[in-house]
């Protein structure tokens, strides 16, 4: 009877133990998803500027990157390898890419209709890869509690983890596209050409931002 109630008793400890860091990983994902930074701003622009289905492009395309970006991330902290002279590079070179995208924004918020023929997932999904704090966040804080999941409980656990991230991530987004959406009737198309030109300075901003 000793054994089988110190055996419920880990169970139970384990079972806590898993929905703790279950809850940790989704509320992760959630704080990435509400962060302002370059993705925020180009979501909100394509939403304004483009409508629903151009503004819903910028959280899947997260959910491209995260594949790669992921188990990238998984492997070489499992053999442990880092990217550290990979990231100076990745970050000058998203930098460029964000300010020139930021000065491109802001010259053409004269008209809400873009004349370019750019994808808004191609977009998120480039600034997602030169941007390096995503790379820093699943080196240091995502990767190696996974890692350990792996190594203790095996590959599935640690794909829990993952969907549960990239869950909170992509359904913050999502809803911010929703929000952006339901806004953008209520505003002027002046109001608009502002809260453009104001997410195009952030794009600059985040990129000088990145070159420092």
């Amino acid at each position: 009877w000793f054994n089988s109630k110190r055996a419920h008793h880990n169970h139970f400890r384990r079972f806590y133990s898993l929905t703790m860091s279950a809850l940790d990983f989704l509320a992760l994902g959630i704080i990435a998803g509400l962060s302002p930074g370059p993705i925020t701003a180009l979501l909100l622009g394509e939403t304004l500027k483009q409508g629903f289905r151009k503004g819903i492009q910028v959280p899947f395309a997260l959910l491209f990157s995260n594949i790669i970006i992921a188990p990238l991330a998984i492997v070489l902290i499992y053999i442990g390898s880092s990217i550290d002279q990979l990231l100076p590079l990745l970050s000058t070179i998203g930098a460029f890419m964000l300010i020139g995208m930021g000065i491109q924004e802001f010259r053409s918020t004269g008209e809400l209709e873009l004349k370019t023929s750019s994808s808004p997932f191609k977009k998120a999904a480039l600034i997602d890869f030169l941007n390096p704090h995503p790379d820093l966040f699943w080196f240091t804080i995502l990767a190696p509690p996974i890692v350990l999941a792996i190594q203790s409980d095996g590959m599935g656990r640690g794909i829990f983890f993952w969907v549960l991230f990239v869950s909170g991530l992509i359904g913050t987004k999502v809803i911010l596209v929703i929000l952006a959406h339901q806004i953008k009737p209520l505003l002027s198309h002046r109001h608009i050409r502002i809260v453009l030109r104001i997410l195009a300075l952030l794009l600059i901003f985040f990129g000088i931002k990145l070159l420092i």
